[in-house]
């Protein structure tokens, strides 16, 4: 037992807490698979004891919970203040690690933006599923954004603009390779796929300027299952055809791929089909991306900075001037 701010909490207790912390979220029966699937018992007696478990942590303040109605007749459960505090007394909390949220170490994230999304909640629930499926190997959304700058042109002129990549987390992969998540629960239309591939393309396009390497080596669609071939499968046609169209030339050299469509933990892959079944990508009706990147824009967006930069540089020169003489005046 341990006693924190004159709070009893069980060993247990602090377990389930952690790994809600872990995943911003979880069901009775995501913590059964993560704490409790090794065991051989019966698994409605290990739902009733982690209930059990749930209860003690609601009544203390630790927890709160929301339903999952209309996915499912199940609560998910999500940290209070009081329990991210206790929390984080009890985990290493390490946000500059590059490992964090993959295991030993953590980010360090409050109760307001730890809280789970639940407005799409069976969008929320496919990620849970997933992550439970793959522990250690996914970390949430809150450690996969990624901040640039780029060049957006109207009638007029040429502006910088502040952009943001919000993959709905990260998977770590065998090999370790990191993979962008999306959760695709087939409602997206394709033009608004599109624009969240051209989203990345432009933050390819600014890790290219900057010589920076890409966080990730591919963009993984987790998808609902099915048992249709990509010839058959409409959801994969459209993303491949989404792809092709945002990300243009990255799709050569970033895999996007769906998993789920064709079977429990299988993959496909728009690279590899561009690679090896091209004659299946025309005859789909699936754009051919160019081998180039289009990244037309990346010269004219260095070019613009500098541009910026010096008539910063300008101002803060000619006011320090300014100033100097009011001050030789007085």
């Amino acid at each position: 037992m341990i006693y924190w701010k004159k709070i009893g909490i069980s060993k247990q207790e602090l377990e389930v807490s952690i790994r809600i912390y872990e995943n911003r979220g979880a069901t009775i029966e995501h913590i059964r698979k993560l704490n409790f699937s090794h065991l051989t018992s019966d698994p409605k007696g290990q739902r009733d004891n982690i209930s059990k478990i749930t209860s003690s942590l609601t009544k203390k303040k630790l927890i709160r919970s929301e339903s999952c109605y209309p996915y499912s007749r199940e609560k998910i459960f999500y940290l209070a203040s009081k329990g991210v505090e206790f929390v984080k007394e009890h985990i290493v909390i390490d946000p500059n690690n590059e490992m964090a949220g993959y295991g030993e170490y953590h980010g360090d994230f409050d109760a307001r933006i730890l809280k789970p999304p639940l407005k799409n909640i069976e969008h929320t629930m496919m990620f849970l599923d997933f992550a439970v499926k793959h522990p250690r190997n996914v970390r949430h959304n809150l450690y996969a954004v990624q901040e640039y700058e780029f060049l957006s042109n109207d009638q007029h002129s040429s502006i910088l603009k502040q952009g943001k990549v919000r993959p709905d987390g990260e998977f770590l992969s065998k090999e370790k390779t990191k993979f962008a998540i999306e959760i695709d629960t087939g409602t997206e239309r394709k033009g608004s796929l599109v624009s969240k591939f051209e989203n990345y393309r432009r933050f390819f396009d600014y890790c290219k300027e900057k010589n920076k390497p890409l966080p990730w080596g591919g963009i993984l669609f987790v998808c609902k299952v099915s048992n249709l071939t990509v010839e058959n499968d409409q959801r994969i046609q459209t993303i491949f055809k989404a792809a092709a169209e945002g990300l243009k030339g990255y799709c050569w050299s970033v895999p996007v791929r769906i998993l789920h469509r064709g079977g429990e933990n299988v993959t496909t892959d728009f690279k590899s089909l561009l690679s090896n079944r091209i004659e299946l990508v025309q005859k789909l009706n699936i754009p051919i991306p160019d081998l180039v990147s289009s990244s037309n824009n990346i010269q004219n967006t260095e070019s613009l900075r500098k541009e910026k930069e010096e008539e910063t540089d300008f101002l803060t020169k000619r006011f320090e001037e300014e100033r100097r003489k009011e001050a030789n005046q007085k």
